[in-house]
């Protein structure tokens, strides 16, 4: 019994990623609004009803494909025991690296759910919340080191911001979209330790001040 509800079980898992595939390889072609659900269902070879048994809308299958190609992830159990030390840039510098791990490959895939953002509200919607939970995580780590005294008091949110923004932005260039302007090729690693050593050394906490002039000497 139970081996037949396992065997059930991957099939599902089978027909949804195959489904997912299929529906981005259109995506990139014609784009959301261009690429129907009955294409979407023969190229994935399936009925057009087992789309909407797994993912209910379009959009829903849009957002469950969004899920499984961008950086959100590496936010995994795995990486919370591995930022549990104080080793601030070693830290930033495996976020960063986590992410282009996880987003170089899948560069166009991200472009497109840029381009796709911008034309429809609901789409919009999905696609930021990635940026958002991965902004969160960061500023959210920030404060804890902050509060075991390991880093300077700052704008943790707007660091978290800058810190992913530079590297989305890298991402987008690599995507190889004619409208994203190209740069020099940079190693993933060289970046991830460049990003972290800039954070890091702006993060590092306030020595103590001399005395002020006038004052006791």
């Amino acid at each position: 019994m139970h081996s037949r509800e396992a065997f059930g079980a991957d099939k599902a898992s089978e027909t949804r990623a195959r489904i997912i595939e299929a529906a981005f390889a259109l995506f990139a072609e014609k784009g959301f609004a261009g690429t129907t659900t009955r294409e979407i269902a023969d190229c994935a070879d399936v009925n057009e009803v087992t789309i909407f048994r797994h993912f209910h809308s379009k959009e829903a299958l849009f957002q469950a494909g969004i899920e499984v190609y961008s950086p959100v992830r590496m936010l995994t159990e795995e990486l919370q025991q591995r930022l549990t030390g104080d080793d601030v840039r070693g830290n930033l510098g495996h976020l960063a690296a986590q992410y282009l791990e996880a987003a170089l490959p899948r560069a166009k895939v991200i472009h497109l759910g840029m381009m796709e953002a911008a034309r429809n509200p609901e789409l919009r919607r999905i696609v930021g919340q990635i940026p958002q939970r991965l902004e969160l995580h960061l500023a959210e780590y920030l404060r804890a080191l902050e509060a075991k005294g390991r880093i300077r008091h700052g704008d943790y949110a707007l660091l978290a911001h800058l810190f992913y923004s530079m590297l989305f932005q890298h991402v987008l260039s690599s995507s190889g979209v004619q409208d994203c302007v190209p740069r020099p090729e940079i190693p993933a690693d060289r970046l991830s330790r460049a990003l972290s050593d800039l954070f890091a050394e702006y993060l590092k906490p306030h020595r103590s001040h001399a005395p002020h002039e006038g004052g006791p000497r």
